[in-house]
């Protein structure tokens, strides 16, 4: 008995000294169990086997056949060896809407309304209760719930192999998530307050902030300065130069914002966007759903603060449809929908009943308290819209490498489906490549991320390292976190390299030029990026094109 303690304590120690040394685990030493026939205790070796997990991103998910890898900490093991899933992945599996605020976490799928606490192993079904195998934890400023018991709410079947830290998830034949026909982000606290833009030409910011306030609410209730993105937007737009979707858009990628009111400082990143070109009704009710408020442009006839004059506008009924050829001129934001919203509270002719819940930026005395509905078949509600995917802390990364500041002005390619794009990059200091971040300019994008640590020139770009793959379903702006670690030493040149490969069109890469008067402000002489139709011969897009390739790349420094 002494000697199997001996043994015990001995591995105990080889164990912390390898954490020590490494600050990380292996696969090998993530497996060990036991030491010399000594059995280690699970309340010992569990949660470090987990912290080496969750660190490494060792923790697989596969769902109905399909592999998931854990990049971006959306999978979690606790210190008991259970597998746990973040707000995000829970939208995108079970198709659900989740949201958390100090500490209460609430799910919504299919009708049915989810309450847990973190710490508690009590839940609510619609306010009934029932109890949990695991409490929700909360790591790293993430909310996470058990997998297992997730399944059991939506009738999926859960496998765990402990072997190769894996869970398998298969639906259920026949189950798909669905929409409600009526939904408010009020009705949650998912909507931030209604702005007065004046009389400035500054919608565009005004929709933009609020669409990206909502996308952290109701958890993080922050309110963001639209005058700090009107005054520090890069295309160098003022208050009444009026803007679109891309300016915003571009100086929340490029790290110049948000800021909070009242101070200067950028306090989160923007890494993830989606945009819609058209109205496309059950995406966009998608997005709401799970992303929070969409913004979307629309035309309006009238120039002040209010619609009264407008024929398009019912006053009594707070709605409005226009259903014509002009341009949009007005962005506002989508906070809900309803789909018996009567037809006959509309001044023109429509034909089916349903309304976008849009809240407007002309202060709480328009509409109901600055909200109004848009009818299904106004010709732009959707049109220029952008749902904000995902909004991170500022300690995500250190560093954001870009050239293409005012983000995505046109496309280029090859008259094919297919072509690759690279950007080189001096490492200021020693760091890892963590992600790298593009557009994709339509649906169903395939994408392989490659990067070459030391670039000596246009032939070392053969000398790439395929780092990530995957598809993006549709049409935005995607970080994607890197599947190696590649280490970086200060004043080497790097390059990341992506391959994209877009069904349906012949311009698969975004690119940033000059292209009109109010793109004067882009610099092409900042960059260093290439094109290729094949990936071996390759064409400097700033020589060639006058254009910088819009592919940004992050790193932690080491």
């Amino acid at each position: 008995m002494r000697y199997t303690k001996r043994y015990f304590w001995f591995a105990l120690i080889i164990i912390a000294t390898l954490m020590l040394k490494l600050n990380t685990w292996s696969d090998d030493y993530a497996k060990i169990s036991s030491f010399r026939g000594a059995e280690l205790k699970g309340d010992v070796f569990y949660p470090l086997i987990a912290r080496s997990l969750n660190e490494e991103g060792l923790l697989t998910l596969e769902i109905d056949g399909e592999a998931r890898v854990n990049l971006d900490s959306n999978l979690y093991m606790d210190g008991e060896m259970i597998p746990c899933m973040s707000l995000n992945f829970i939208q995108s599996i079970f198709g659900a809407s989740a949201n958390a605020c100090e500490g209460v976490i609430t799910v919504e799928r299919n009708g049915e309304r989810y309450k847990f606490v973190v710490g508690e192993d009590e839940a609510e079904k619609n306010n009934s209760s029932f109890k949990l195998s695991k409490a929700p934890v909360n790591s790293g400023n993430e909310y996470y719930l058990p997998i297992e018991d997730l399944c059991k709410l939506f009738n999926y079947e859960y496998a765990w192999d402990e072997a190769t830290y894996s869970v398998s998830l298969s639906s259920p034949d026949g189950d798909e998530s669905y929409l409600p026909k009526v939904y408010d982000l009020r009705k949650y606290n998912r909507v931030s307050e209604v702005r007065d833009q004046g009389t400035e030409a500054t919608c565009w910011a005004f929709a933009s902030i609020e669409a990206l306030e909502s996308s952290i609410r109701p958890e993080q209730q922050m309110l963001f300065d639209p005058q700090h993105m009107i005054k520090n937007n890069t295309y160098g737009r003022n208050a009444n130069d009026g803007g679109d979707y891309m300016i915003a858009v571009s100086y929340l990628l490029s790290w110049n914002g948000p800021v909070e009111e009242g101070t200067s400082e950028v306090c989160k990143h923007l890494q993830s966007v989606r945009f819609f070109d058209e109205t496309d009704l059950d995406a966009i009710k998608w997005a709401i759903y799970q992303c929070g408020a969409v913004s979307t442009s629309i035309y309006v006839d009238v120039s002040s603060g209010s619609m009264d004059d407008s024929s398009y506008y019912n006053d009594a009924k707070g709605s409005y449809c226009y259903m014509g050829n002009k341009e949009p001129n007005h962005d506002v934001i989508i906070i809900g929908w309803d789909d018996n919203y009567s037809s006959a509270n509309f001044n023109n002719q429509v034909d089916e009943d349903g309304a976008f819940i849009c809240m407007n930026s002309w202060g709480d005395d328009f509409g109901d308290d600055g909200v109004f509905y848009v009818s299904y078949e106004d010709s732009n509600i959707g049109s220029q819209g952008v749902a904000y995917e995902t909004l991170s802390s500022i300690n995500n990364y250190d560093s954001i490498y870009q050239t293409d500041l005012c983000g995505q002005i046109g496309t280029i390619g090859y008259s094919k489906s297919e072509i690759y794009g690279a950007n080189v990059y001096k490492a200021e200091c020693d760091e890892i490549l963590r992600a790298v971040g593009f557009y994709s300019t339509s649906e169903d994008t395939d994408y392989t991320v490659y990067a070459v640590d030391n670039y000596t020139g246009e032939k070392s770009l053969l000398n790439r390292v395929e780092v990530a793959s995957g598809t993006v379903d549709t049409k935005g702006y995607f970080t994607i976190p890197l599947e190696k670690r590649i280490e970086l030493k200060k004043g080497d040149s790097f390059a990341v390299v992506v391959r994209l490969e877009t069904p349906n069109t012949d311009h698969p890469m975004a690119v940033e030029y000059e292209s009109e008067k109010r793109t004067k402000k882009i610099t092409i002489e900042d960059g260093v990026g290439f094109v290729s139709r094949n990936g071996v011969d390759w064409e400097s897009s700033e020589e060639k094109y006058n254009a910088n390739v819009c592919l940004k790349a992050y790193t932690n420094n080491r």
